[in-house]
């Protein structure tokens, strides 16, 4: 596993928000691409997805299938979410938009084993130092932020009726 060594642990936070109102946008300072992401356990199987959002509408949505129960978790599909996409070179300035409290907390510790975590941690690091703006918030669920519902739709999606190779196979450790 690729944990960083402590000397050089960077703090990942993120703010919570209820709405994407003009107020909490002025608030937060919130310019650039949305991007949401969301895992889904349904029906014993898993799914993740990213919407991207720029100029009020939808440009981008990605689909993606985990390995089925038990091998694959909820949790992971979360992470797996917000792993896609940080590892996108082309991020310039955008908003990371989750659901998931235990995966952003996860990611707050500066002791990681998990592997999607410590990638995720890695890549948010080297584009901190590359000082592209990405500004992470915890959205909560089923509060009618658009967004949000759209990716929440699109990870059950993904789950039930993506019929490929899963993108994400690998067996939590418990």
């Amino acid at each position: 596993m690729d944990a960083e060594h402590p000397a050089f642990n960077k703090s990942i936070d993120y703010s919570c928000i209820d709405s994407l109102n003009l107020e909490t946008m002025q608030k937060h300072r919130i310019e650039g691409a949305f991007i949401f992401t969301d895992g889904s356990k349904i029906k014993g199987k898993v799914g993740a997805a990213i919407s991207v959002w720029e100029g009020g509408g939808e440009t981008k949505a990605i689909k993606l299938q985990q390995e089925q129960e038990p091998f694959c978790t909820v949790f992971q599909a979360e992470l797996y979410a917000l792993d896609s996409h940080i590892k996108d070179k082309n991020i310039q300035k955008s908003n990371l938009y989750s659901d998931s409290k235990s995966s952003l907390d996860l990611l707050k510790k500066h002791t990681i084993t998990h592997s999607l975590a410590c990638s995720i941690r890695k890549n948010l690091i080297a584009i901190q130092k590359q000082g592209k703006a990405l500004h992470i918030f915890l959205v909560k669920a089923h509060v009618s932020v658009e967004g949000n519902e759209k990716v929440d739709h699109l990870a059950k999606e993904a789950a039930l009726y993506k019929r490929t190779k899963a993108d994400y196979d690998a067996c939590p450790i418990a």
